[in-house]
């Protein structure tokens, strides 16, 4: 009678008699939904743990910049050194430290404006 009146197809005709028969069929779904629960709470650890930091190895490979000569005032002057990179119409200034990896160690934005003045 379902499956006349809406004209499904066969496939949800059987899923919607599965989930409307009790007993059997709702204690399955309770199993499914428990086990996908415990799936996610596992997984929270691993989402909970402290991220990576970007080495300038990494950075380089991935975002096309340019040497600065000094850092901006704004971002850590000693045992640094920072990179730029244009997007849109800001200039993306990031600051490494000379330690160990050369981690991230500070990031700063500026607007581009008059910046086409300077370079024609």
């Amino acid at each position: 009678m379902l499956k006349r009146r809406l004209a499904l197809p066969d496939f949800f005709v059987s899923f919607f008699d599965m989930q409307i028969q009790p007993g059997k069929t709702i204690q399955m779904s309770l199993k499914f939904s428990l086990a996908a629960l415990g799936m996610a709470l596992a997984a929270l650890p691993a989402l909970a743990a402290d991220p990576l930091p970007l080495t300038y190895e990494q950075f380089e490979a991935a975002v096309p910049h340019v040497a600065l000569e000094k850092c901006p005032a704004s971002l850590p002057q000693q045992d640094s050194f920072c990179r730029a990179a244009m997007q849109h119409s800001e200039i993306h200034v990031f600051a490494f430290s000379d330690a160990g990896d050369s981690p991230m160690i500070g990031f700063a934005s500026f607007p581009a404006v008059r910046l086409d003045t300077v370079l024609k």
